[in-house]
């Protein structure tokens, strides 16, 4: 049933009614949202973000989506003692793109998953993982933006999230 539920939602049209937001601020709720959850796995989360707010143009419940997910699988990589989740918002040197990476210091994404998450044309294999990050990556193009995995040898994943920001006049 939660099967057939996460297909439907993936084969839905997705396409955003896009409201300026403040990334920042988003993602902060979301984190405070999951502050149990992290306790409870004994994750330290660390934050580097700017001084100043990151305004995007946005759907707040396509975007939770994606920063909820992304947060829970760093989490499922890091084993049973606990360990860190650091997440870090930095506007890129191209104009009008901001960074926003997840990386945590767990065991390495394996190669047959990790290509399964970002499958456009999911199949049974993905359904083994989920259809989170195939959604999480739907949606985000959807948002003009684009992601990528970076293993990080011996040292865990990376998630690179680019979003375009909002360009002010």
């Amino acid at each position: 049933e939660s099967v057939l539920k996460e297909m439907m939602e993936y084969s839905r049209a997705y396409e955003p009614t896009l409201t300026e937001k403040d990334l920042l601020q988003i993602i902060e709720e979301i984190l405070s949202g999951l502050d149990d959850f992290f306790r409870e796995k004994n994750i330290d989360v660390l934050r580097e973000f700017p001084q100043r707010p990151v305004l995007l143009a946005l759907e707040m419940d396509g975007i939770s989506k994606i920063f909820e997910q992304v947060f829970k699988n760093a989490v499922s990589m890091i084993g049973p003692i606990g360990g860190r989740v650091t997440v870090s918002v930095q506007p890129m040197d191209q104009p009008g793109e901001v960074l926003i990476s997840v990386s945590d210091n767990g065991r390495q994404i394996p190669d047959d998953i990790r290509d399964a998450l970002l499958d456009s044309n999911p199949s049974a294999k993905t359904f083994e993982g989920g259809l989170g990050m195939p959604l999480a990556r739907k949606i985000i193009e959807a948002h003009s933006g684009r992601i990528k995995i970076e293993e990080r040898a011996d040292r865990g994943n990376t998630v690179n999230i680019y979003l375009p920001i909002t360009e002010r006049g």
